[in-house]
Order: structure tokens, then C-alpha cells, then sequence
């Protein structure tokens, strides 16, 4: 494997578990979790 393509791989990698961590949060919200700090 090229390091571009490890570089990418952990970019994709990083960016899935941003939108999983907002949804996560926002699952949160919506069942009335209002402790967890919004960023």
C-alpha cells in the first residue's frame, strides 16, 4: 500500500467517526439528553 492511500484511508476513517459521534450526540438530544455539551 502507498502512504496516499493509507493517508486517505485514515482520513475517511477519521471523518466516519465524526459523523457517527454528530449522530451520536444528536440521538442524544433527541431522547432528551440535554447534559452532553454541544460543540
Amino acid at each position: 500500500m502507498t502512504k496516499l492511500y493509507l493517508d486517505w484511508l485514515d482520513n475517511q476513517h477519521k471523518q466516519l467517526w465524526e459523523k457517527l459521534d454528530i449522530f451520536s450526540h444528536y440521538k442524544g438530544v433527541l431522547a432528551g439528553d440535554t447534559a452532553k455539551p454541544c460543540n
